[in-house]
């Protein structure tokens, strides 16, 4: 163990950190702050705090989130002066050796460029596709896939127009859209907003690239991920070290399954569209009744209350549960009534912290082939994989295990515990000591 004295100090920046936020990317930055502390010296920077002003607890600097929280500006906009401000009062009063930012929502798209000009090495760990896609989720609007920004086109279809924010429209786009009909012109107007968006997330996406370009290195948890980034940026691929998530394990000594007459289905998240709640919900109403149980954990994460009010509905009618919000500390009571755990995404996940987690409560994983989760996922090996979307095809996987309890053994004999966060930290730590040297990771 390193003396305090003698520990490196790390500036961490996320947009969110337990307990206020516990979206996996928080989960993640908080168990390796955890696991490093006993070789590393941390203070984390999050704009999370519930109230208006500041709040410091411990290692962890809370700011309230900025003006523009909730508007494509925030997506779009190079700069937050407000929050750089901090920055550089932190880092002034810090003098970290180093810099880790997991996150540019809430904070500032300019991050890297802000803390390599005040003369920090910075590692970046991209935990989803913010940096070509505004959503972060590579869907559009309409929730269906995107195949990528095409240099800022597809955004510019698919976002609201910048000074908009997510729930409506900016004044100026609807004064261009009513005087565009008014003077019989609309077509036309829609087509110079268009053409003006096109040009901000064009700018967006160079801006993005110059922030990776400055970071020291730049991991990604995917070979997914580091594929869909190196489609639009051929020239980094050089740059991009593929570094999947490690967990806490520990637990799992804990599960102990009890016997049950009916296979134990389960989703373990957060609840949110992209995850394909609405689609596990209608593929158990296709079930025979009765043959199988359903419980969905996990803390609403959707700002739309049409979705959770669809979702209560759905469960109310096909007897799946609704757990609400849990804790790490809850894992092992929750996957001790779990046979199968299901991650049904419609989104290129990046990485799945909750898939690695029901390998560590010993359970395998009905997923979606899609993204990163066929990297953990093996289908008819610790689990089967559907096609994206489709409840017929994966009631019939659901359906399967229900009645076939040798498939159901198969499966889970293959199921073995994955990367720790131990030993994720000691490959973070060897991370951190290259960038120190001012060596940018290669792979």
């Amino acid at each position: 163990m390193v003396s305090p004295e003698q520990r490196p100090s790390v500036l961490v920046v996320s947009h969110g950190f337990p307990p206020n936020s516990i979206g996996g990317t928080e989960q993640h930055v908080a168990g390796l702050v955890k696991a490093l502390a006993d070789r590393y010296d941390f203070r984390v920077l999050t704009p999370d705090a519930k109230g208006p002003t500041t709040e410091r607890e411990g290692n962890v600097v809370r700011l309230p989130p900025g003006p523009k929280a909730g508007s494509v500006d925030e997506l779009v906009d190079a700069h937050d002066v407000e929050f750089e401000a901090a920055v550089r009062r932190l880092v002034a009063e810090f003098r970290p050796d180093l810099a880790h930012v997991h996150h540019w929502l809430r904070t500032s798209n300019s991050l890297v460029r802000l803390l390599a000009d005040c003369g920090l090495r910075v590692v970046v760990t991209l935990h989803d596709h913010y940096v070509i896609c505004a959503r972060h989720d590579l869907l559009r609007g309409d929730r269906a896939a995107c195949d990528g920004p095409d240099g800022g086109r597809a955004c510019a279809v698919c976002l609201p127009p910048p000074g908009a924010a997510f729930a409506g429209e900016s004044l100026a786009h609807r004064v261009g859209r009513v005087l565009g009909t008014r003077l019989g012109a609309r077509a036309a107007m829609e087509r110079w907003v268009r053409a003006r968006a096109e040009q901000v997330f064009r700018a967006r996406l160079d801006h993005m690239r110059g922030e990776l370009e400055r970071a020291s290195a730049v991991i990604c948890p995917s070979a997914s991920l580091k594929r869909e980034i190196v489609a639009v940026w051929p020239e980094l691929a050089a740059r991009l070290l593929v570094l999947p998530h490690g967990v806490e394990t520990a637990w799992g000594e804990r599960v102990k399954r009890a016997p049950s007459d009916r296979v134990r289905f389960a989703f373990v998240g957060i609840m949110t569209p992209h995850k394909g709640i609405d689609v596990l919900l209608d593929a158990f109403r296709r079930l025979e009744p009765g043959t199988a149980l359903l419980a969905l954990h996990g803390a609403w994460a959707s700002p739309d209350p049409a979705f959770r009010q669809r979702v209560q509905r759905a469960a109310a009618e096909t007897g799946a549960t609704l757990h609400g919000r849990y804790e790490q500390a809850d894992l092992p009571a929750i996957y001790s009534a779990v046979d199968v755990a299901v991650a049904p995404s419609t989104c290129k996940e990046a990485a799945s912290l909750a898939v690695r987690e029901a390998f560590v409560g010993g359970v395998p994983v009905i997923a979606s082939d899609l993204g990163a989760l066929p990297e953990v996922v093996e289908d008819g090996g610790n689990g089967l994989l559907v096609r994206p979307g489709d409840s017929d095809d994966l009631a019939d996987k659901m359906r399967a295990l229900s009645a076939d309890p040798g498939l159901l053994s198969r499966l889970r004999a293959n199921v073995r515990p994955p990367r720790s966060i131990a030993q994720y930290a000691d490959e973070m730590a060897e991370v951190y000591e290259r960038a120190g040297r001012g060596r940018a990771t290669r792979v």
